[in-house]
């Protein structure tokens, strides 16, 4: 808590210090390791009682983040001579502090999980549903030069931005690798859910088929491409999980209360 209380005050704390050094590389300066992130999740599950035994469940999801990360307390250097250059042209003296960044333009999970639930008896579920996901992580790896007071730009902010010159054009490019990646997946499952000692006991097993769809394109000084992309089929099975629940965590969790089954993401 001290060391909490610590950060908060001055910055000084988990390996950082309160101050800069601009002869070093890696001085671990707090404000050079600043980081911007904003995230919306959204999610609408349905249940409906069909039958005093069938029910139905739909639970569609949306998660979007975007921000910056910067890197300069672990990953900071100091620019070497006629490498890096400002948007106009000028050149980044030798030994000037740099910055690097991790830049997720757009970070997006869309997704759903429909399925069919019956009631064996007073202890067994069986569900059979279907599992839908689109993971897409559009991201850069931009390099900006560090503020005179050792504080970390925006990665955004032109006048900090560092550009290299392009081999292939022999004009300047931002100082940046573009990654576009991401997933799609198609799934079908089946499991059965046991409770016993009053719910203090879940006992699951089942089985899920995934088809899935990967991709990975990259970009490298805005105009040289490396692209690849993988299929995969996977199948595997569930192992049988034991658990014991809290009190707190069976409340309300009566007859045709909605069930949550292990295949369903986390958001």
């Amino acid at each position: 808590m001290a060391q909490f209380h610590a950060a908060k005050r001055s910055g000084q704390g988990w390996g950082h210090t309160d101050f800069n050094d601009p002869a070093q590389a890696l001085n671990n300066y707090w404000k050079d390791n600043d980081d911007h992130w904003s995230q919306v999740f959204l999610s609408a599950p349905v249940h409906a009682v069909l039958t005093r035994r069938l029910s139905f469940d739909l639970t569609p999801y949306l998660s979007f983040g975007q921000g910056w990360d910067a890197l300069g307390a672990t990953g900071g250097f100091l620019a070497p001579a006629n490498i890096y250059f400002h948007a106009d042209g000028t050149p980044v003296p030798a030994g000037q502090q740099m910055t690097p960044y991790f830049q997720a333009n757009e970070s997006r999970q869309v997704g759903a999980t429909a399925s069919l639930n019956y009631d064996l008896d007073r202890h067994n579920q069986l569900r059979l549903g279907y599992w839908y996901e689109n993971n897409i992580l559009n991201f850069a790896l931009p390099t900006s030069v560090t503020m005179a007071d050792g504080t970390n730009p925006s990665p955004n902010w032109a006048a900090y931005q560092a550009f290299v010159v392009n081999g292939a054009t022999g004009k300047l490019a931002h100082s940046t690798i573009g990654i576009d990646s991401g997933y799609e997946l198609h799934s079908l499952f089946l499991q059965d859910t046991a409770k016993y000692l009053n719910d203090r006991l879940t006992a699951m097993g089942g089985f899920k088929f995934v088809m899935t769809n990967y991709w990975d394109k990259v970009a490298i000084q805005s105009n040289h491409f490396v692209t690849g992309e993988i299929s995969a089929h996977n199948a595997g099975f569930e192992h049988s999980v034991w658990r014991f629940l809290p009190a707190d965590q069976r409340q309300g969790r009566g007859h045709g209360a909605a069930r949550h089954g292990e295949f369903r993401p986390d958001l």
